[in-house]
């Protein structure tokens, strides 16, 4: 069950800086446009409210605390880490569920996977401080091991199997989605992905039962096994949970990919909402800064103007 730390590929690398560039040119981007607009209103109310010239310069200072506000507002994702560790793994089931529903939607509309897939697992490293994949589920095994030899309620012992549970059913996740996206480039080769999603399939078992086997009490193992099966039908990438119920085997599962991928079908998982690809964010950059520069060409156009007006 052990699992070396993995080092990050050339590729993935790559994805990561390009995507820590375009995220950074597009904070920029969002800077100087939110101190433009700021600006004005900033000249307002010092002006109104201190009774004093418009023109002072020190009313900039009010300023930056505003858009450094904004811009950290419109663009910061929280990668901090919770003290707690309990917190710590709430927040991180709450990020994959979010990224969860990034890549139904960028699998919907045909975008780039990996793009979303390499953010994931970056901001859970980060976050994680680690680049161990199975460092969040060692974690909740532990805690769960903890809970129940301290004696805890019932209600913290059914809390921490749940973070178990998600812990074990996260990483599950991930892996679906590597394979959704190997899957979609090697479709011909069916044989290779029914074994190999069928090795997916027994390797979350293997986790999942060592979850049971910490438990003993019968009602917490009913709740345990009521969760992971929710849990395992409405985490699937990219299949809506009615149509996996019950769970199939791998070579209905990969049907059921067939259907939901290429073909008109119920079984198409939606998406809460729309997000912004990769190409979106360089759209979004390149108009920004045409938007800036008309704006600071006006602003000193006006500026000129006004100052030629007052030396008259």
């Amino acid at each position: 069950m052990c699992v070396p730390v993995q080092s990050l590929s050339i590729s993935k690398l790559i994805l990561k800086l390009k995507d820590e560039r375009v995220q950074l040119q597009l904070c920029c981007s969002f800077f100087v446009a939110a101190l433009l607009l700021v600006l004005p209103v900033t000249f307002f109310i010092s002006h109104k409210v201190m009774a004093e010239d418009v023109r002072r310069p020190d009313a900039l200072l009010l300023v930056l605390p505003v858009t450094f506000f904004i811009s950290h507002k419109v663009m910061a994702e929280d990668v901090r880490r919770p003290d707690d560790e309990e917190s710590y793994l709430d927040k991180a089931m709450i990020m994959d569920e979010r990224f969860l529903d990034q890549f139904n939607y960028f699998l919907d509309k045909r975008k780039n996977l990996t793009y979303v897939t390499v953010r994931q697992e970056q901001s859970q490293h980060i976050m994680a401080r680690s680049y161990d994949p199975n460092y969040r589920t060692y974690m909740a095994l532990n805690l769960l091991n903890v809970t129940i030899t301290q004696n805890a309620t019932d209600q913290n012992v059914t809390h921490a199997a749940i973070r178990a549970v998600e812990a074990v059913g996260s990483k599950h996740m991930l892996r679906m989605e590597h394979f959704i996206m190997d899957y979609i480039q090697s479709v011909t080769k069916r044989s290779e992905n029914v074994e190999r999603l069928q090795r997916l399939i027994n390797k979350a078992k293997e986790d999942y039962n060592v979850i049971l086997d910490m438990v003993e009490d019968v009602e917490l193992k009913e709740r345990i096994e009521s969760h992971w099966s929710h849990f395992r039908t409405s985490h699937t990438p990219g299949i809506d949970h009615h149509c996996l119920r019950p769970y199939p085997n791998a070579s209905e599962l990969l049907k059921v990919f067939d259907s939901a991928l290429y073909f008109e079908s119920d079984c198409s998982c939606g998406y809460r909402k729309t997000y912004w690809t990769e190409d979106d964010f360089e759209t979004a950059v390149a108009w920004t800064y045409i938007f800036v520069t008309c704006v600071v060409f006006g602003i000193l156009f006006s500026l000129w103007s006004w100052r030629n007006k007052s030396h008259k």
